[in-house]
């Protein structure tokens, strides 16, 4: 009995000693990514410009750089000091502390990122508070007041939540910003704990690392800053894998966030589908399947009812069970759209892998089986197939950074991590500390270079597109009318900030056009005889322009060119005002050019 206590007690120690020992391989490697990054991050934040001349970009985009890595100082300096904290004497050894302390710093980096566009909203944000607005003013759900009821959005639950925000007194541009970057540290946050979770004997840190850099790529950090709804989709899926953490309220939280999803994204159905299969054929056994169907039928019951009721009310209110954007961009879509490899949805996917560098992790997902992890595991691969088959549905989105890949990137990270571990219990080398360390250190950089390319030419900022519709707004009233109206392709600052009477030819926003974009007889009495914008403006490549070219109808000589020398945003293909609205005063005068006339406005 005294030589098995022995044994015992001698055993102990010698965990307790191995457990709070670092092997000298991952001291050296996270003292060496440690230094360089503390030393990097104090740099940037000393003297960001002159870091920024040593980027290849700089040349071309020296503000954006210097924007970026302002917001990166900090960032930096978190993961070079997380790495540094992780060989302190009072967190060796003592693993929630310094996942804890990890986490704080990784929330720190990714709040730190987020300032780089901290003044970027993108225009198809801005239709949503338009709808938020008008809905709060009691409008009803149009995009102007003047407007019958159309569905000119698919984020039908981030809506209500602007719209209570404003009825409440609050902003909603403000609103929508700020709780982006809070459901975005949500969804984080709870990447991080699922990550952490990863079985391994092997480097932590490493691991830990990999996944918050995978997790906070450039596509969450700019679609979480964005305004839309992406960031509380992101931390809704997170939600949905970490829901068999807690085994008491996992239904509730299963339920609750599926019917969420129901209500703020299109492709929902799809996810729930794939939930209910991982939920209940994880095994092929009668008694265990039924077993599965008895407990979980009303965690998929909850999102169907959803579903239901949210198509009803569509019909009854809007008289459509889709919504504008599915006719402007979605109604054309096959799933013979997964089989085309060299385009469409496919090269969305291969451009992202690319730009972001994470071609260098899919060979650790798929060298390693994920058939025996954990229910959490299974449900995040579930929700990462769930949304590459949207994005292969739609042909993916012209928007820059990957906008359909940001909401998976948190689980994404959770799939990752777990296949680094996996990898590294099978074959030690792929797991060592500093081929993980390599790999967090290319794929910061990819991010980098990505966030630099988007600062310096964001998507479609609402303040341009508003400005845009307000320079519209303020020539109608110097031509003494009173409600002048735009034919424009977006419909964003438009509608929320100018609050133009706007003929949407990007269809979000008219479901006529959304529905017969592609059809020029009608688009030519529609924008002609029926509609007869006082202004069109925008691209002659794109949308119903692109589609119809109606500028080359004969109808088009209604309309005269302007010209507005001092705005260089008003520079577009078609910037014209039909000839009986236009005439001379302060300001504005006719030019004749080569047997054409055209109309100046300064």
């Amino acid at each position: 009995m005294d030589f098995a206590r022995c044994d015992l007690y001698t055993s102990h120690v010698m965990v307790g000693e191995a457990s709070n020992q670092l092997p000298k391989s991952t001291s050296a490697a996270q003292l060496c990514f440690g230094v360089v990054l503390t030393g990097l991050a104090c740099l940037v934040i000393a003297n960001p410009s002159l870091v920024a001349k040593r980027f290849a970009l700089a040349h071309d985009h020296e503000a954006a750089v210097l924007r970026v890595l302002r917001a990166a100082g900090p960032a930096l300096l978190a993961v070079g000091f997380a790495a540094l904290l992780a060989r302190s004497r009072w967190l060796i050894g003592r693993s929630h502390a310094f996942n804890l302390a990890f986490a704080g710093l990784a929330i720190c980096g990714y709040v730190s990122l987020t300032t780089c566009l901290a003044d970027w909203l993108v225009d198809d944000a801005a239709i949503t508070f338009a709808y938020s607005k008008n809905l709060a003013l009691g409008h009803g759900l149009v995009i102007h007041p003047s407007h019958v009821p159309e569905e000119g959005y698919s984020n039908t639950l981030w809506m209500l939540l602007l719209a209570g925000s404003s009825w409440l007194g609050a902003d909603i541009a403000a609103t929508a910003k700020t709780a982006c970057v809070l459901f975005g540290a949500v969804a984080a946050t709870l990447s991080f704990v699922l990550c952490s979770r990863a079985p391994t004997s092997g480097p932590r840190f490493g691991l830990l690392a990999l996944g918050m850099t995978v997790c906070l790529g450039a596509p969450f950090l700019v679609w979480s800053s964005s305004g839309l709804e992406h960031s509380l989709q992101a931390a809704l899926l997170a939600a949905i894998a970490a829901a068999p953490l807690s085994p008491r309220y996992e239904r509730v939280v299963l339920g609750s966030a599926l019917s969420a999803l129901i209500l703020l994204r299109p492709e929902a159905p799809l996810v729930v589908a794939l939930v209910g299969v991982v939920l209940t054929l994880r095994t092929p056994a009668w008694g265990p399947f039924a077993a599965a169907v008895r407990r979980y039928w009303p965690v998929l019951a909850a999102p169907t009812v959803t579903y239901l009721a949210l198509a009803g009310f569509r019909f009854a209110y809007f008289h459509d069970l889709f919504p504008n954007p599915y006719y402007a961009k979605a109604s054309s879509a096959t799933w013979l759209r997964l089989f085309n490899f060299v385009g469409g949805g496919w090269g969305y996917v291969t451009d992202w892998l690319s730009d972001s560098r994470a071609w260098l992790v899919v060979p650790l997902v798929m060298i390693t089986g994920l058939r025996r992890g954990s229910i959490s595991l299974q449900l995040a691969v579930a929700l990462c197939v769930g949304q590459l088959g949207f994005v292969l549905f739609a042909g993916g989105d012209w928007m820059a950074c990957s906008r359909f890949v940001a909401p998976a990137l948190p689980v994404l990270a959770v799939v990752v991590v777990h296949s680094a571990a996996e990898a590294g219990s099978r074959w030690s080398k792929l797991s060592s500390e500093w081929g993980l360390l390599a790999l967090v250190w290319l794929l910061g950089i990819g991010t980098l270079t990505q966030l630099i390319t988007f600062r310096a030419h964001p998507t479609t900022p609402t303040a341009i597109v508003g400005q845009i519709g307000k320079t519209f707004v303020e020539l109608g009233h110097r031509l003494g009318i009173e409600h002048p109206s735009l034919a424009h392709h977006d419909a964003g600052g438009t509608s929320y900030e100018a609050g133009i009477e706007l003929l949407d030819l990007g269809g979000l926003g008219d479901r006529a056009v959304s529905k017969h974009m592609n059809d020029a007889e009608f688009m030519r009495k529609y924008i002609f005889e029926v509609r007869r914008p006082t202004f069109i403006f925008g691209s002659n490549r794109t949308f119903a322009a692109g589609a119809t070219e109606f500028y080359k109808m004969a109808e088009f000589q209604q309309y005269v060119s302007l010209k507005f020398p001092n705005l260089p945003f008003m520079n577009a293909d078609l910037c014209h005002v039909r000839r009986d609205a236009i005439h001379e005063g302060p300001g504005i005068r006719r030019v004749e050019e080569g047997g054409k006339d055209y109309w100046v406005v300064e």
